[in-house]
């Protein structure tokens, strides 16, 4: 395959650029509403045991997503994902192995 097939192949049909633009749209639209709900608690102070929570909740959330990713990657890597493969023999075959 030459080069200019594979460019002709990467090229993005209309219902991918709407995926696109809807997924902009999405992050603008977090953006917004997080900026106003930042701004508009004013001179709101936390304590000290909002801190720590604070603290505590973000790493105990990295602390999961590292380890379920962790197990992700070393169950890929040992094979614990692989299809099933189930064998099975002809019925004469079986009979003929008892006998």
């Amino acid at each position: 395959m030459s080069e200019t097939d594979m460019t002709q192949e990467r090229k993005f049909g209309i219902g991918a650029i709407a995926t696109i633009g809807v997924l902009f749209g999405l992050l603008l639209f977090s953006i917004v509403v997080a900026m106003l709900g930042w701004t508009s608690a004013g001179d709101v102070r936390m304590s000290l045991d909002g801190w720590i929570a604070l603290a505590l909740g973000t790493f105990f959330s990295l602390l999961v997503g590292i380890g379920l990713m962790g197990l992700v990657f070393y169950s890929s890597r040992t094979g614990h994902d692989e299809a099933v493969v189930v064998h099975v023999q002809n019925t004469t075959e079986a009979r003929d192995q008892e006998v």
